[in-house]
């Protein structure tokens, strides 16, 4: 019979939280998308998809500097 810790309980009630905001999540991640998207409209020597691909890897960047911050 598996162990039932408080690690696991606690990730069960998150990850429920997590999918029922699941919606409101990607809404806010989306409005910061589209934000600095915007804000890199000033280089006009790259094709709109390109300050969109610039955005999206920035914020990937920010995503995994944060997670490798507190997983130290």
């Amino acid at each position: 019979m598996p162990k039932l810790s408080l690690t696991k309980i606690f990730a069960t009630i998150i990850g429920i939280i997590v999918l029922l905001h699941l919606q409101d999540i990607f809404e806010f991640i989306g409005n910061i998308y589209e934000w600095f998207a915007r804000s890199l409209r000033f280089m006009r020597n790259f094709p709109e998809g390109m300050q969109a691909a610039i955005a999206f890897c920035s914020i990937l960047l920010v995503v995994v500097f944060i997670y490798k911050t507190v997983n130290k």
